[in-house]
């Protein structure tokens, strides 16, 4: 019968928590002696290094070792792990009774969020003062102009560190009103004909996108507030920027029909959530290593970027206020679009849930997969509106209706139960998504009456 009086461990030593053992070494020692006996010998043979502190020995899913018992009688077996570390102090623990405890436990946190609440309870105010009798021999835009520039005083002395939230809000709050303030001023004394002048209309939505644009930039570049609410204002000013351009094209007064510019702005929107992408990277300064083609110096590989991290950052917080600002613009007008309440209309709103919805499912960041999300939903109530409000309803038309809202409302049923997309599948799906971004555009040019308008010059085109 064979008697192995060794007992064979790996041995690591190690100084801080988190970094590479400074030495390891296999050895077989024997297991009749205690660690406390053969510490020195293990020490010098692994080379650690001289500590003022003594060694603790642990195993290596970390329970303590006795040094002063033979290593046959310890935990450790046949090729485990023998880990030595120094002693570490912990810190001693403070023993409090019930009343410290009370006290301690009410006092964390005690004031925290107090300043904004007190803040914006101040503004709540102002906007009364401004919106009561007293204040009505005041012209609108001047009560506006008044809370915008209060506002302004605000946050130039608000502590951005104490008033994270407030401050956000005002620098959000201050380019929407000063927009405001300029669309009621070109407005003037008939802003009750504004639905119905499309001219007037028109006037309004340059003078509120393009004010908006300037604030948002100034705002910017005075307070320095997050990249992402800038951003965001900037996307909806160029999107009603590109509605007023819209609206120029459209005969008919807003409070009758208004689907064209809301269909051809929606339209424009789905497209550019392709190539927000790109216009993120761009601006960000954000760009893919160059690779030398055949030929080329090998130098055009070397240009590194500066703060790549930083510059990623900003690219995401671009990319989400693009989808964003897009998002917020377009899923209000998603309604005002199908207000026809035909089947071009419904087409419409049709291409523009399926585009979004497929979009959304390839993202992972919450901000544009819920903005595509919603956008989706805004299509899907359009579509569901325009069939259920058709000129012509039909009992086919209405099952289908009811379908569709059962499909939706047993979504978290049905929805696990769905098996992973092929890789063609999902060839398809992506095909799906730029069919029906193709065919939004002529749907909504067609909403717009860009089609009559051609016919009505009689171009000769058949």
């Amino acid at each position: 019968m064979a008697i192995d009086n060794l007992l064979r461990l790996s041995v690591r030593i190690d100084l801080t928590v988190g970094d590479m053992p400074v030495a390891m070494a296999d050895m077989a020692l024997p297991a009749g002696s205690s660690l406390a006996e053969i510490l020195e010998e293990i020490l010098e043979l692994t080379g650690a290094p001289q500590i003022s502190r003594p060694w603790v020995a642990r195993t290596a899913a970390g329970s303590p070792i006795d040094a002063g018992i033979p290593l046959a009688q310890t935990q450790l077996e046949q090729g485990g792990v023998l880990v030595l570390s120094p002693e570490r102090e912990l810190p001693a623990p403070i023993i409090r009774d019930a009343a410290e405890a009370l006290v301690e436990l009410s006092s964390e946190n005690r004031t925290k969020g107090l300043l904004e609440l007190i803040t914006l309870v101040g503004f709540a105010g102002l906007a009364l003062i401004l919106l009561s009798p007293l204040a009505a021999q005041l012209n609108l835009a001047w009560r506006t102009l008044i809370f915008m520039l209060l506002s302004m005083v605000i946050l130039v002395w608000l502590p951005r560190r104490e008033a994270t939230l407030s401050h956000r809000l005002l620098a959000l709050l201050i380019p929407i009103l000063a927009a405001s303030t300029a669309a009621i001023l070109v407005a003037g004394p008939n802003s009750t004909q504004v639905l119905e002048d499309p001219q007037l209309l028109s006037w309004v939505l340059l003078s509120f996108s393009a004010t908006l644009l300037l604030a948002a930039v100034v705002v910017q570049l005075v307070f320095h507030p997050h990249i992402l609410s800038t951003a965001t204002l900037i996307t909806i000013g160029l999107s009603l920027l590109f509605c007023t351009l819209t609206t120029l094209l459209w005969p008919h007064p807003a409070r009758a029909d208004f689907s064209g510019p809301a269909a051809a702005t929606v339209a424009a929107a789905l497209i550019f959530t392709s190539v927000a992408p790109y216009f993120s990277a761009q601006l960000a300064g954000l760009r893919v290593p160059t690779l030398p083609t055949a030929g080329q110096d090998l130098s055009v590989s070397d240009t590194e970027l500066k703060d790549p991290v930083a510059r990623t950052r900003r690219v995401t917080a671009l990319f989400d206020a693009q989808l964003l600002g897009l998002v917020i613009v377009s899923a209000p007008l998603i309604f005002l679009a199908v207000s026809p309440n035909t089947w071009f209309s419904t087409a419409f709103s049709c291409c523009i849930m399926i585009a979004s919805a497929l979009h959304a499912i390839r993202h992972h960041a919450p901000i544009p997969t819920w903005s595509l999300m919603v956008l989706a939903c805004s299509g899907f109530l359009g579509a569901l509106y325009s069939l259920a409000f058709a000129q012509s309803p039909s009992w086919f038309t209405f099952a289908g209706c009811v379908v569709l809202v059962l499909a939706v409302m047993s979504v978290g049923v049905w929805f696990s139960k769905i098996p992973p997309p092929a890789p063609t599948a999902v060839v398809w799906l992506e095909r799906l998504e730029s069919l029906s971004i193709a065919a939004a555009l002529p749907l909504a040019l067609h909403l717009l009456g860009v089609f009559e308008m051609l016919r009505a010059l009689d171009l000769g085109w058949g």
